[in-house]
């Protein structure tokens, strides 16, 4: 039986005036199997590939809505935009 490992993935953060954007590594990930939720300021991102979950929170500096987080999943790169209030 194998068992599947949990890894933090790499992420880049930006920030600029109207949002910020954070550039995460997801290799082998479909976008079908990506969860992104905000919660009490913590934004979560979730990814399960074949044989690696992934998992990594941020504490935002501000309080922002689920729906403010756009979230694109292109060739192992999840680019998520979260818009500031």
């Amino acid at each position: 039986m194998t068992t599947k490992r949990t890894h933090v993935p790499a992420v880049d953060v930006f920030e600029s005036d109207t949002s910020w954007l954070l550039l995460a590594d997801l290799p082998l990930v479909d976008k079908e199997h990506v969860d992104v939720t905000v919660n009490r300021g913590v934004l979560t991102l979730r990814a399960q590939s074949e044989k690696v979950d992934y998992e990594r929170s941020f504490r935002l500096p501000v309080q922002v809505a689920g729906d403010s987080v756009d979230a694109r999943l292109d060739q192992g790169v999840l680019t998520l935009t979260v818009a500031k209030p």
